[in-house]
């Protein structure tokens, strides 16, 4: 039963593509529970449906069958409009390419959510002072107006972060967030985002990487598209079926 507790759930969630014999079994009955202010990893080998199910979690696509509740609503059978609206106002991204627009600088690329957001009633001036403390809070505000080709891949990052959280998203999602960076850079990045969760930000991460998934408190592993087990404070949890 989906509790005021849990920010994001799924319920049997099942997704394939193609059809007939081409059809490929992506998801298979995933239950997934993630508390408010809980970090939780997602790993599995390729092929393994982590990244189709962060796709379904951070409303990029649409389960063929199952359930999708968000913040106590269920957001399953939201249109492609609608849920693109869901994805700016309540979600926040960071991928492990940046994203960035190459020739807009860091503190426009920080501010250009708000500008979609329908919520939002600041003016340019209050967008942009509140991107400005949004950099200042990952530790760039001294590289406001330099555009993404100026900065290290840590500090796009960085900037990709500001973005993802301007406008107060119920869930962080990110994606491989050190996948690009090297290793001093890829702890920093972790470092920030541990400091959220701290905060109290809920946080789904999708890593390939064991040392990047000890940062969470509690890691997922799928396989052939199923959970294959769970791993909670460091303790191996049999699979009932719901990660939880």
């Amino acid at each position: 039963m989906s509790t005021q507790t849990n920010i994001i759930e799924t319920r049997d969630v099942c997704k394939t593509f193609g059809r007939g014999d081409a059809e490929v079994k992506a998801l298979i009955d995933i239950n997934i529970e993630i508390k408010r202010g809980e970090f939780v990893a997602i790993m599995g080998p390729s092929g393994s449906g982590k990244s189709t199910l962060m796709n379904i979690i951070g409303c990029l696509l649409r389960p063929v069958s199952g359930q999708l509740i968000l913040d106590g609503e269920d957001i399953s059978d939201l249109d492609a409009y609608d849920r693109a609206l869901l994805r700016n106002e309540k979600l926040g991204f960071v991928f492990q390419s940046y994203n960035l627009l190459p020739r807009t600088n860091a503190l426009r690329n920080v501010v250009l959510p708000l500008i979609y957001n329908r919520e939002n009633r600041l003016s340019r001036d209050d967008m942009e002072e509140l991107a400005e403390k949004m950099l200042e809070k990952v530790g760039l505000g001294n590289r406001m107006e330099h555009n993404p080709n100026e900065l290290s891949g840590g500090q796009q990052q960085r900037v990709a972060i500001a973005r993802a959280l301007i406008n107060n998203p119920l869930l962080l999602i990110a994606d491989e967030p050190t996948g690009n960076l090297d290793s001093h850079s890829g702890e920093e990045i972790m470092s920030l985002i541990h400091d959220m969760n701290e905060s109290g930000m809920s946080i789904v991460m999708v890593t390939h990487d064991e040392e990047i998934a000890k940062h969470s408190s509690r890691v997922v592993h799928l396989l052939d598209g199923r959970i294959e087990h769970v791993v909670n404070n460091g303790k191996h949890l049999k699979n009932t079926g719901a990660a939880q």
